[in-house]
């Protein structure tokens, strides 16, 4: 909040101390990325990595994986795509609507991710009227009981294993109940069992629940449970 605070504060400034009012932004139905460019630039403001140009469409409800190896820039693209990083080149559109057009902050709450960067703190934050009692189903569902518990304002323990904090990370992304969620690569540190659990239960619930996931995910033997699968290397996306 205050990032965007001051975030606001400088467009002020930059547009004459007139800030620039923006319409609602409708609801989630589309975003289309046309051509859309990435550049990673070097303390020489070289080029050290380039995105794109980038064509992708995500409907709502649609199940998303994207495969490839290490630095084939799946993490940049959903970086982009959440608006975190901004395109060199190119164009978002939001149901048809460029999204320059929009407050990107709106935008941006379209979003519940998880990144393999993430930080997980006790304590649940931007969620008012948290339930402790579903809190607790959730952890149990995860398979975390024995581990940590919700009091009503923090998680007992977050001094858990890596394939742990994420289930408790996936926990707060379902609590914030956004429309789209990014899990990346969320999966990556968990037991077979869980794993077998996440792909064959929880997936298929999020869908029937009319969230749209991507996912990058490394677990091939699961890739039938997606609508699509989209596979990148050297910063493009080379099959759909």
């Amino acid at each position: 909040q205050n990032i965007d605070h001051l975030e606001r504060k400088i467009a002020a400034f930059s547009e004459n101390d007139t800030p620039r009012s923006y319409p609602p932004l409708p609801p989630f139905e589309e975003i289309k990325l046309e051509n859309v460019v990435y550049d990673y630039m070097d303390e020489e403001k070289q080029s050290s990595f380039t995105l794109g140009p980038i064509n992708f469409t995500l409907k709502k409800g649609s199940l998303i994986c994207i495969i490839g190896g290490n630095g084939s820039g799946k993490s940049t693209f959903l970086k982009v795509l959440t608006n975190l990083y901004h395109p060199a080149s190119g164009s978002i559109l939001v149901n048809g609507t460029a999204l320059k057009n929009f407050n990107k902050e709106d935008y941006r709450f379209w979003f519940s991710t998880i990144f393999t960067d993430f930080h997980l703190f006790p304590k649940i934050y931007g969620i008012p009227n948290l339930n402790a009692d579903k809190v607790n189903e959730y952890i149990k569902l995860m398979g975390l009981s024995h581990k940590t518990h919700f009091n009503g304002t923090n998680f007992s323990n977050v001094r858990l294993s890596t394939g742990q904090r994420k289930r408790l990370a996936l926990i707060c992304t379902l609590l914030e109940d956004k429309p789209i969620m990014i899990l990346d690569e969320v999966t990556a540190d968990q037991d077979p069992n869980f794993k077998k659990f996440f792909y064959t239960e929880i997936l298929p619930s999020f869908g029937l629940k009319g969230k749209t996931i991507i996912m990058v995910s490394h677990d091939d033997k699961y890739t039938e449970q997606f609508d699509r699968v989209i596979e990148m290397e050297y910063g493009k996306i080379i099959s759909q």
